[in-house]
């Protein structure tokens, strides 16, 4: 029998408060939407996993590029910014895939949804399918399953989310699940878990009863329900490292919020076990080379962007001619000029003067080997055609540059002293890249800025430092608000504030809904995701059964924070809200807190 309890979110630990101390379970799991996938696939023996993100998107823009004729929906707009049309029409085509598209021909509606209907089947030769996303492993999924007379095997889910949360074709592979023989079960996750005695369970039953005028009892300050608050990040992470200091950590789930890296570092202060948090940058030194290298091969070499390659940490040029190549350029800006040549000489004649001391048997061989290693770096990372802004470089040429850059971090990487991870991250995005341009035809030529905007899509979010690793003992951790089920004893919400609203402007006409909905393709009601969003807020609270600790600050850099969407409700809803049970900083500090 496979048990699998299937989460809103995938990621995080919080799952582990449903299992006894030291308990294993065979068969059982908690998954996301992206674990379902993969563990159904390997059930009916399909693809789990979609393809990544930069793949697809270079994928669909060499299609547009077959179909446009300079009248289709998209083609001003992708004269100008062929990447950027390129990501958002994938975005609306993997959405259409979501709610139960299958691909065909979409006759009415709008001249957009036409020409996505053609792109999904352009066929030429060499032109590769488009590489699956997560809603296209479920839409294969959904076949296998309606394909078969039962289930692969016995299998059960509890889903601890509505139904709502989920994409439309991941709830029809639910339902088709269950019409083969699984068990699918709803489970209830608006109950209160903590006594109604407490400040705890009166702010739970007060979220789960309906909303109407009355104003409910302020609360207590009976322990139950803690808010702490300070003016930073920092300040409200060292708060929290000393209030975890005296509690049972093994009981906990910390709700990852903003600026975990912050928490991190005073856990560490202070002692605790370290959560294994990790932030993304795309500003990572090791990061820098490939653009760098890019920029340099368009004329004129920028002097600026030269010496911003020789100034990185991990620059692949060796240090004692990187200083000389920085006083040349200081002397007379320029790549290849005087100057420039002049410090590679001095450079070649020390590195070989080094060599002959180094190996007297071969002087002269160890000279010229010396030498010929110098030329080389110098010559990859400078040399080589360059190219006009205006007439582009090739995707060819521009993709061998990529592997150039990925077999240096990767050998960089394997050399070890450090930054080996970051290294290995800046390999994959190269690789990414040259991916990305082989897509294309091989003579299209790229524009500085249309290479920028193809390496912003490569790189994505960056990658992380992969210096912090979870320790033994640490809390739980939930990855999202909707990753929290039941079962855990206290919460820690950390970055209990509101974020800036991302755009969420509607994408669909209503002809263009009419015209879906006829085929049998029933999108979001505009506005209805706001109901899931506000039942995901509610599990940190309605998931703890002892206590809540709602952790705030009032400032990001020097911009004041703004309430979280549920501290405003709770505000409107109970009299006095959180103040009871506030504790600051700056009262610690004063020694006046009676709980930490």
């Amino acid at each position: 029998m496979l048990s699998l309890v299937l989460m809103a979110e995938d990621g995080g630990t919080a799952w582990r408060h449903n299992l006894a101390a030291d308990e294993a379970r065979a068969g059982w799991e908690c998954v996301g939407p992206a674990g379902l996938a993969r563990r159904l696939s390997l059930l009916y023996g399909l693809r789990g996993d979609g393809a990544p993100h930069a793949e697809r998107v270079a994928n669909y823009a060499a299609r547009l590029a077959l179909i446009d004729d300079g009248t289709r929906s998209f083609s001003r707009s992708r004269a100008k910014d062929p990447w950027g049309v390129a990501a958002f029409l994938l975005r609306l085509r993997d959405t259409l895939r979501a709610a139960g598209w299958d691909g065909g021909p979409i006759l009415d509606g709008s001249g957009r949804l036409t020409d996505i209907a053609l792109a999904e089947r352009v066929s030429t030769p060499g032109q590769r399918p488009i590489p699956p996303a997560r809603a296209d492993v479920f839409a294969d999924l959904l076949l296998e399953v309606e394909r078969t007379p039962q289930v692969a095997e016995p299998l059960q889910i509890l889903v601890t989310a509505p139904a709502p949360a989920f994409d439309a074709v991941v709830q029809r592979t639910l339902v088709a699940l269950a019409s083969k023989g699984a068990s699918i079960v709803f489970a209830d996750t608006q109950t209160p878990s903590a006594s109604e005695a407490t400040d705890l369970g009166r702010l739970q039953r007060m979220l789960v009863s309906p909303t109407s005028g009355a104003v409910w009892a302020p609360l207590t300050n009976d322990g139950s329900v803690l808010c702490l608050e300070a003016d930073t990040a920092l300040e409200a992470g060292e708060l929290v490292a000393a209030y975890l200091r005296s509690r049972p950590l093994v009981q906990a789930t910390l709700v990852a919020g903003h600026d975990l890296r912050a928490l991190a570092m005073a856990l560490a202060r202070h002692g605790l076990p370290g959560i294994g948090a990790h932030e993304n940058s795309r500003w990572r030194p090791a990061l820098q080379a490939l653009p760098l290298r890019l920029a340099l091969a368009f004329a004129p070499q920028d002097p600026y962007r030269a010496a911003e390659l020789l100034m990185l940490p991990v620059s692949p040029i060796p240090g004692q001619l990187r200083r000389r190549l920085l006083d040349a350029l200081a002397k007379q800006p320029g790549v290849g000029g005087p100057a420039w040549r002049q410090a590679i000489d001095a450079a070649v004649e020390y590195v070989a003067a080094v060599a002959r001391d180094e190996h007297p048997e071969a002087p002269d061989a160890a000279a010229r080997v010396a030498e010929t290693e110098l030329r080389g770096r110098i010559e990859a990372w400078f040399g080589g055609p360059v190219f006009g802004a205006e007439e582009g470089i090739p995707a060819l040429d521009a993709a061998r540059l990529c592997g150039a850059v990925a077999d240096w971090a990767e050998g960089r990487a394997r050399a070890g002293g450090g930054q080996g991870f970051v290294l290995q991250g800046a390999a994959e995005v190269a690789r990414t890249l040259a991916h990305m341009l082989v897509e294309q035809a091989p003579d299209t030529p790229l524009s500085p800025v249309h290479l920028e905007q193809l390496h912003d899509v490569a790189v994505g979010g960056g990658v992380d430092s992969g210096g912090e690793v979870g320790e033994a003992g640490r809390p739980a951790i939930a990855a999202a608000v909707s990753s929290l089920g039941q079962g855990a004893r206290e919460v820690i919400w950390w970055g209990f504030i509101g974020g800036d609203p991302e755009p969420n402007p509607e994408l669909w006409t209503e002809a263009e809904r009419q015209a879906l909905a006829s085929g049998g393709v029933l999108l979001d009601v505009p506005g209805s995701k706001r109901g899931v969003e506000s039942w995901s807020w509610r599990q940190p609270i309605l998931g703890a059964s002892d206590r809540l600790v709602l952790v705030q600050w009032r400032l990001e850099g020097t911009t004041p924070t703004i309430a979280h969407p549920l501290a405003d409700e709770i505000a409107a809803r109970i009299e006095g809200a959180l103040r009871p049970c506030t504790i600051t900083s700056e009262a610690v500090l004063a020694s006046v807190s009676p709980h930490v």
